[in-house]
């Protein structure tokens, strides 16, 4: 499977900067037209994910089925790869490209009674394509721009 970068000019002289980087997957979960955000917690601060996580190997889709399956504890098919965005961790500067996927929901069993304690969810939501790009769900341009290319 190929995998595309939407790497900006703020991140390319970063990189130079800085060397530590990350790589993640993250899961775009589809239902009725709509996608599912993570609304996560940590030390005070509240934002919304896409699911997903930090992968140690290189086998993004079962390490994006396993992230999925602890934060949601939905089962999911995953539809296709869709392409790379990237953030930079404020707290300490670390790039993370997120090889990011579109997947379908195959169980209905949304709950984060078993993730709240490792991954700070309090909350999920679904919203439209149009609401996750004019709403601030995030302020990542690279996500931005990989959003209003795909459809769903």
């Amino acid at each position: 499977m190929q995998y595309t970068h939407y790497l900006t000019e703020r991140y390319l002289n970063l990189e130079i900067q800085n060397s530590i980087m990350d790589t993640a997957v993250k899961g775009v979960i589809i239902k009725d037209n709509k996608l599912l955000l993570l609304k996560q917690n940590v030390n005070g601060k509240c934002w919304y994910s896409l699911p997903g996580g930090r992968v140690e190997d290189s086998d993004f889709e079962s390490e994006l089925l396993r992230e999925i399956k602890e934060e949601t504890n939905l089962d999911v098919e995953i539809v296709n790869y869709i392409g790379d965005w990237f953030f930079i961790r404020e707290s300490d500067g670390t790039k993370t490209i997120c090889k990011t996927f579109m997947c379908k929901a195959i169980s209905k069993n949304l709950d984060a009674v078993n993730s709240e304690k490792y991954e700070d969810i309090v909350d999920f939501i679904w919203v439209t394509k149009n609401e996750f790009l004019n709403n601030n769900y995030t302020k990542d341009e690279s996500l931005l721009k990989l959003f209003r290319e795909i459809e769903f």
